[in-house]
């Protein structure tokens, strides 16, 4: 199996949301390792959640 970068995977992240498919069936169509898959969906599922404005910093209004 040949190695994938972490474009790639990203890239197929991507696609993978728009598919409608489920991960496992996904890879399987992609031809891709499910394990391998699903590591990287978390990964990059993760980043997603990260808002920039999370520094541990409140802000604050001024009046």
């Amino acid at each position: 199996m040949k190695k994938i970068s972490n474009d790639e995977y990203y890239k197929l992240f991507t696609k993978w949301q728009g598919s409608g498919l489920s991960k496992a069936a996904f890879a399987s169509e992609a031809g891709i390792s499910r394990v391998s898959f699903y590591y990287w969906c978390r990964k990059f599922e993760g980043q997603q959640d990260n808002s920039p404005f999370d520094s541990g910093f409140s802000l604050v209004n001024p009046e």
